[in-house]
């Protein structure tokens, strides 16, 4: 059981790595707004794993649904912004 913190870590640690340059890559083309990449992924990640939690673990359901998805796309592209910094 002692190995399951640092298997956890490992795998949240390569979803990080590829959310946060993906992140990083958007930003230099221009298709977001400019900030912290690695600040922006773990925020992402946070709300990913808070809302997978409320919605599908918490419910029992498989997916989340259509309403939710839906606020959640709104919310994130908030989040992320427009290079221009519009919203």
């Amino acid at each position: 059981m002692a190995a399951l913190p640092g298997a956890m870590i490992f795998i949240v640690s390569i979803c990080f790595n590829l959310l946060s340059d993906g992140l990083r890559q958007a930003m230099e083309a221009g298709e977001i707004a400019e900030g912290d990449p690695e600040v922006l992924a773990w925020s992402l990640m946070g709300i990913g794993e808070l809302v997978g939690m409320r919605w599908i673990l918490w419910n029992g359901r498989e997916e989340l649904p259509p309403e939710v998805l839906d606020e959640l796309g709104r919310i994130i592209t908030r989040a992320i912004g427009s290079p221009d910094g519009s919203r």
